[in-house]
């Protein structure tokens, strides 16, 4: 039987195609939209330790430093050892790593928590720029590995609206890491389940589209082809058909097949049809296409074929179909025609019919032009 090797035509390869690229595009949106989202935490992290750190200097720095003090560079005894303490309460809460104040005038160090005081330091000339425009964040590395987070907030002392100092907030990088870490699996698991359903989507698609495409071309009671797969089975065919060798198209028709569907009931008559039509096609060869017209009508299409072999293959479907028909009180009658060179199946399947018809008329049983 002619299973495969129906070429599959434009409209059908793009939409398949189609498809394909509807899952990529999906996916790379996706994805894109995944690491949107991943941007976004990380914002908000950094926002969240940031607006931490503008607290923090609030209650270390505003509440102890004076704007003279800064003017003059040097910390009171006094302010120095309450923001010691402040700081070293925050250490212990794990709030803060260190805490240090930079003067923004001259870029010197006005404080830093015991652990990190070094005199004469001062602020690298990039970050005193950046401080001028606002918050900034950055890593401090320890033997190659990030350690802290330092966050750089401007102050304002005395409120003319210029930064004096930069207060410099190092808190622990490790939760702002864990929750951005956190975050990015909990999106990727996402990202992979909505991978995973596009990809479900477009197979059932391709599935559905699929299945249209078989239904359209078979016959759902037998599973044969039908007319829409025997005119492009047919085209396709005589296409590539050799010019010494002809091809020839058999109808058969069920003689008395009325009387049962009235006597035994449309449902007998369905099994009948679906019986002969698996007959019917294990008694062609590989490469025939056996197809269901409609009703009690069947056709099949012999590429290659002489009108010897026509014959051969006519006695055969009546021998196949015929002993499951005469039990049943009914006959079977074959119509051949030739399909010339240049010839359309629509053409070859009228004349085929004309010839059953003749063959019914007169009663005959095969009517086959020779030569």
């Amino acid at each position: 039987m002619y299973r495969s090797g129906l070429r599959t035509g434009w409209p059908a390869l793009t939409s398949r195609w189609a498809l394909v690229v509807l899952g990529i595009v999906a996916g790379g949106l996706g994805l894109l939209g995944i690491r949107a989202i991943q941007q976004k935490i990380e914002t908000r992290a950094l926002d969240g330790s940031e607006f931490s750190s503008r607290l923090i200097s609030s209650l270390v720095v505003e509440r102890n430093v004076t704007p003279s003090e800064v003017r003059r560079g040097v910390l009171d005894p006094r302010t120095r050892a309450n923001m010691d303490g402040d700081v070293a309460e925050l250490v212990r809460r794990n709030q803060v790593v260190g805490l240090q104040v930079w003067s923004i005038a001259d870029a010197r160090l006005l404080y830093a928590d015991p652990g990190r005081r070094s005199a004469g330091a001062r602020l690298p000339p990039g970050e005193v720029a950046q401080a001028r425009q606002g918050s900034f964040t950055s890593i401090s590395h320890s033997a190659g590995t990030a350690t802290t987070l330092d966050l750089f907030v401007p102050f304002d002392l005395d409120l003319d609206g210029r930064p004096d100092a930069v207060v410099e907030v190092m808190v622990r990088s490790d939760p702002v890491n864990q929750e951005i870490v956190s975050s990015t699996r909990v999106l990727y698991a996402a990202g992979v389940a909505l991978a995973v359903l596009a990809g479900m989507i477009v197979w059932l698609l391709r599935r559905r589209r699929g299945r249209v495409e078989y239904d359209a071309r078979h016959d759902s009671l037998t599973g044969l082809g039908n007319r829409v797969l025997l005119t492009e089975l047919g085209r396709q065919i005589l296409a590539d058909a050799d010019p010494e060798r002809r091809t020839a198209l058999l109808l058969l028709d069920l003689d008395g097949f009325k009387e049962i569907n009235d006597t035994l009931g449309h449902q007998a008559g369905d099994e009948l049809l679906a019986t002969l039509a698996k007959r019917i096609e294990k008694a062609c060869r590989t490469g025939d296409t056996v197809i269901r017209l409609g009703g009690d009508e069947f056709a099949v299409l012999l590429p290659a074929t002489s009108a010897a072999e026509a014959m051969v293959i006519g006695d055969r479907l009546e021998m196949a179909a015929g002993r499951v028909l005469a039990q049943r009180g009914a006959g079977i009658s074959v119509g051949v025609a030739p399909v010339a060179a240049g010839q359309s199946v629509e053409d070859a399947m009228r004349e085929a019919d004309g010839r059953l018809y003749d063959l019914k008329r007169r009663r005959g049983r095969r009517q086959i032009p020779v030569g």
